[in-house]
This record gives structure tokens, sequence and C-alpha cells, in this order.
């Protein structure tokens, strides 16, 4: 119960400063994984076969990642039951099948997505986002194209690039091209672990330390060859898979939320018989509590004050855009937030424009941009820092409207609106 009411505000940390993306959804679904798989070792059977397997596709709905989690998720589930030196025989054996036939549910589920993508492609592919992901972290790889450059919708009822960007002109790297990019692969790894680490705020600060010592643990029963797996190490080794697999690409905190999750319930079930009454009546105790829930509330509760509302701030620039640009429009900005109103406003968004001070350059953008018949840049307030784009726009755009958007209660800034000659 006491790390319950921990958990609690950093849910609502993650929910109120951002908007919803599908990250928590991700969360969200790992939990359930492990939930049920959790379950369905303690008492295999066709129903809970059936709701692994169907949990598995869904967190591969999620995010392109949790075809590989799910995988993962049934692989560790296998080890568990094979180490498990209480179970008989015989009743592995059906366990496996029950575990064979999840599998094979999960397979099913997830088939006509997977037809769908290696339709619309011409190849078999899972997922293409793994490919872009990895290039754009790569040892000479540029800004993302979306954040620098136009990039046209990729279909007619797209919004943005950003719902296919898998023909953003990038190359994909490899760490065995060369020995420097070998090196820089190995240096990215680490220092994304490092960057997980730092992710962790003072409530999971409880988690990782019951996730080190579960690791130690084992490690020293691998040494004296008594190694065995139990439901903790399933759910330490979930965890640790998720951030393993982020930190190949990049690791943002939103990117391992679920891991966060993962390492509490280990420290829920691990705390279960901690004695937490009679801890805190101490004054060491007492202390380490009042400092857990002031470091832990203190961020929710600026959250809650500082917040509108969830993606509020996007609704309000839409809101105030929308009467004077049409729906349907094509338009561009000089920042990558105005896709949030290409969706609420139903614009399509080409990108971002970004320039030199080269006049032949300057003029193969307009003439990109005439070509694609794009009417609108919206400027945010930050072309003033960006010399070589006023001298673009200057030239090239004539000023049509200054919208103020209002940000309750006290907050407001100026969003101007410029039309292409």
């Amino acid at each position: 119960f006491f790390l319950y009411i921990l958990i609690l505000p950093v849910l609502i940390d993650w929910a109120l400063p951002q908007p919803l993306t599908a990250d928590l959804l991700f969360a969200a679904g790992v939990c359930l994984i492990v939930l049920l798989g959790i379950r369905f070792m303690k008492k295999a059977s066709w129903i809970s076969g059936i709701l692994l397997g169907v949990s598995g596709a869904f967190l591969y709905g999620t995010k392109p990642l949790g075809f590989f989690v799910a995988l993962a998720n049934f692989v560790l589930i296998g080890l568990v039951i094979w180490r498990d030196a209480n179970i008989k025989a015989a009743v592995k054996k059906i366990k496996f099948k029950f575990l064979a036939f999840s599998v094979g549910v999960f397979i099913l589920v997830s088939l006509p997505w997977i037809v769908a993508l290696s339709y619309k492609y011409q190849h078999f592919t899972i997922t293409t986002s793994t490919t872009l992901n990895h290039a754009l972290v790569g040892p000479t790889s540029p800004a993302n194209p979306l954040n620098t450059s136009i990039i046209p919708p990729p279909n007619p009822t797209a919004f943005s690039s950003w719902e296919d960007p898998s023909n953003y002109p990038i190359q994909d790297w490899s760490i065995f091209s060369s020995p420097h990019d070998f090196v820089y692969g190995v240096g990215l790894f680490l220092s994304n672990i490092a960057g997980a680490a730092a992710s962790f705020n003072a409530v999971t600060m409880i988690s990782v330390g019951v996730f080190i010592g579960l690791l130690i643990y084992q490690i020293n029963m691998i040494v004296r060859n008594k190694f065995k797996l139990q439901l903790l190490d399933y759910v330490t080794g979930m965890s640790l898979l998720i951030i393993l697999s982020y930190s190949l690409v990049l690791v943002l905190e939103r990117y391992i939320y679920a891991s966060i999750l993962l390492m509490t319930i280990v420290a829920i079930v691990s705390f279960d018989k901690f004695p937490v009454k009679k801890f805190i009546i101490k004054p060491v105790g007492l202390i380490v509590l009042l400092v857990l829930l002031v470091s832990t509330y203190y961020p929710a509760i600026t959250s809650l004050h500082n917040s509108d509302g969830i993606g509020k701030l996007y609704y309000l620039e839409a809101k105030a855009i929308k009467p004077y640009i049409p729906a349907g429009s094509k338009i561009t900005s000089n920042i990558s937030d105005s896709i949030f109103t290409c969706y609420h406003d139903n614009y399509r968004c080409y990108g971002v424009v970004t320039t030199n001070n080269i006049p032949a350059d300057q003029q193969t953008l307009y003439e990109t941009i005439k070509s694609e018949h794009i009417k609108y840049f919206v400027d945010y307030g930050t072309i003033a820092d960006e010399p070589y784009v006023v001298t673009f726009y200057r030239k090239y755009t004539t000023f049509y409207k200054t919208v103020l958007v209002k940000v309750p209660p006290i907050n407001a800034y100026n969003v101007n609106i410029y039309t292409f000659n």
C-alpha cells in the first residue's frame, strides 16, 4: 500500500505535462502481458493461453517494439516453467503445449496487420520504424528530416509525413561497418543506459534497489551453479529487456515507462512482508517517508497546477488559428509542433522550413513550396532567432494575420500567419 501511494503521483506527472503518446499505452500493455504471464505460469489453460496471446498482439498494436517484447515474454515464460523444479515433467509438457498454443494465437491475431504492412511495402515486414529510428542516431546522421525540411504527407488522407516516415531521405548504418562505428555504437549504448538510470525518480529508486539486488543475487546463484528462475526474476527480466532494447537506439523517459512500472511491481511484491508500520514510527523511518512523499508528490502537484488539461496548449493554438486558415489547407512552419495544429484543424503539414543565406538555395526552396501548392506559413515566435529564415520570408511571403493565443490564467503569446507569394 505504501508503494502504491508513491507510484500514483508519478502516473499523474507522466500524463499531464505533455500530450498522451503510445508510450503510456505500451507501458500498460507490457504490464498486462506480464500479469497474464504470471497467471499463465500458475495455471496454464486454453483460456489463459488465449488471453496471453491476444494481449501480446495488443502490445504489438501499440508500438512495433511490442512484437519483439511479446515474443521475449513467451521465451521467458518458457524458461521459468523449464527451470521450475517443483513442476513434474508431465505437467511441464502440458504447460508447454498451452504456451505453444498461446504463441499461435499471438501470431494469428497479429497476422492481418503484418500482411497489410508487407503488401503495402511489397516485401515481408513487421515494422519500418526500427530502421528509421536506428538511422537517425548514426555517427553522421542528419537531424530528423521532418524537423528540418519540406516533406509532403505520404498519401491524400494523411495529415503529415509522421504517419509514414519510411521514405525519409536518410541512410541506415551498422556498428560493424568500421571500427569507428563500432566504438560509436558501444558509446551510444552506454550513454543510453546512463540516460535510463537518470530517468528514474525518487519513487523508483526503491524499485531500482530491489532490481539491482535481484540481479546480484542471481549472478551469485549462477556462480554457485544454483541458478533458478522465479516470478520476480521474470518481471525483472522483462523490465531489463525493454531498457536494453531502447538503449540500442534512444532512451527517453516516456520510452521506459513500462520498465518503471515493472520495477515498481517487483518492489511491491518484494516489500509485501516488510514491516512498514514499525519502520516509519522510528525517526529515521519517518524522515525517509517524508522525503519520499515530498519528492514524489511535488512534481505531480506542480503538473496539476500548471496544466489546464492534457494537450490543452496545442488545442488552444489550433482553436486560435482555425478561423483564419481553411480546413484542408497545406501549411508549413518554423517548428515541428505545428503537427498538433494540423491534427486538430484538419490541415496538411509539410514539415519545417529551414534555409541559409545562399540565394540559389532559397530560390530552390521557394520553387519546391510553390510546386507543392503550400499556401500558409505559421510562425510560432522563434523565427527571430534564425536570420536566414527571416530573410527568406521577407522575400517570398506576405504577412497575413497575427493571432493571440491565450493560455489561462495569465499567459498569452502571438502566432504570426504568412501567405506565400
